[in-house]
C-alpha cells in the first residue's frame, strides 16, 4: 500500500538535456499532494515528509525498469547451475533446495554471476 502511494507520487519524465556519454535518459520528478493538487518538491523533502529512506525510493525506481528475456534466461540458467543441497529438516519429502554454504555474501554470488555472464558473452 505504501509503495503504491509513493509510486503514484513519483513521475518519470524525459531528461531535458542530454549529457554526452551518459546513459541516463529519464528524470524522476517528486510530488506531494495538497488536496487534489500535486506540488513538485525536491527529493530530500519528499523523503523526509513521507518518512521513507533512500532504499525505498531506489527500489521503486528500479522496479519500473524491465530486463530483457535474454537476461532473465541467463539468470535462471545461472541459478540452476549453482551448487544446491536439500533441506536438512525433512530430506525424504522435501522439494526445496538450498544453496550450499560456499558464498559469504550476496556480493560473492554477484561476482560469480558476472564471471558466468562473461563466459556466456553477455552483460550481467
Amino acid at each position: 500500500m505504501k509503495r503504491t502511494y509513493i509510486g503514484s507520487l513519483v513521475d518519470i519524465v524525459p531528461a531535458k538535456r542530454k549529457i554526452q556519454n551518459s546513459r541516463r535518459s529519464e528524470t524522476l520528478v517528486y510530488n506531494l499532494k495538497k488536496g487534489t493538487e500535486k506540488m513538485r518538491v525536491c527529493k530530500r523533502m519528499f523523503l523526509s515528509t513521507l518518512g521513507v529512506k533512500e532504499w525505498t525510493n531506489v527500489s521503486m525506481e528500479n522496479r519500473r525498469r524491465y530486463s530483457t528475456t535474454e537476461k532473465k534466461n541467463l539468470l535462471k540458467k545461472f541459478f540452476m547451475e549453482l551448487p544446491k543441497m536439500p533441506s536438512h529438516y525433512c530430506r525424504s519429502s522435501t522439494s526445496k533446495m538450498y544453496l550450499e554454504p560456499v558464498f559469504q555474501s550476496k556480493m560473492d554470488v554477484y561476482r560469480e554471476y558476472a564471471k558466468y555472464s562473461d563466459t556466456q558473452k553477455q552483460k550481467p
